[in-house]
C-alpha cells in the first residue's frame, strides 16, 4: 500500500472512530445522566493513562526513548492543550445534541487545514487531497447525523 493510500485509510479510520466517540458520549449523557465535569475528568485521566502506557511500551521496545529535556516539553505541552480542548468538547457536548457536536467537530478539520497551510507558508493542497478532505468531512457528518 502506498503512503498516500495509507494516509487515506488512516483519515477514514479517524473519522469513523471519532463518530463513534461522539455517539458514545451522547449515549452516556442521555442514559446515565452523569455529571459533565466528572465525566470529562475521568475521560481525560483515562486518556492520559493509556498515552503513558503507550509511551512506556514504545520505550521498552526500543522504538523511542523517553527523555525529560527540551525535546519532550513541546510534546507534553501539545498533549496538555489537546486534553484541554477535548475536555471542553466533552463538557460542552452535555449541553447539545450529537448532531450539533458533530457539525462543530467537523468544522475543526477545516480550521486545522487552514492553520497548517499558514504554518507551512503556502504549501498547497492537491486536488486529490482536497477531494478526500471533503469526503472525510461529509463522511463524518453522515456517520453521526445520518441522512
Amino acid at each position: 500500500m502506498t503512503k498516500t493510500n495509507t494516509g487515506y485509510m488512516y483519515g477514514l479510520l479517524a473519522a469513523t472512530t471519532f463518530a463513534i466517540y461522539i455517539l458514545t458520549n451522547r449515549y452516556i449523557y442521555l442514559t446515565y445522566h452523569v455529571d459533565a465535569l466528572k465525566y470529562t475528568i475521568t475521560f481525560a485521566a483515562a486518556g492520559g493513562v493509556f498515552a503513558l502506557l503507550g509511551a512506556i511500551h514504545n520505550s521498552v521496545k526500543g522504538d523511542t526513548k523517553i527523555r525529560f529535556d527540551k525535546t519532550l516539553m513541546p510534546v507534553v505541552f501539545n498533549g496538555v492543550l489537546a486534553g484541554i480542548a477535548l475536555g471542553i468538547f466533552v463538557f460542552g457536548q452535555s449541553y447539545t445534541s450529537a448532531a450539533n457536536a458533530s457539525i462543530l467537530a467537523t468544522t475543526t478539520m477545516a480550521t486545522t487545514a487552514a492553520f497548517s497551510w499558514f504554518l507551512i507558508k503556502g504549501d498547497r493542497f492537491g486536488r486529490k487531497q482536497l477531494a478526500w478532505f471533503g469526503c472525510m468531512f461529509v463522511g463524518l457528518y453522515l456517520a453521526i447525523v445520518g441522512l
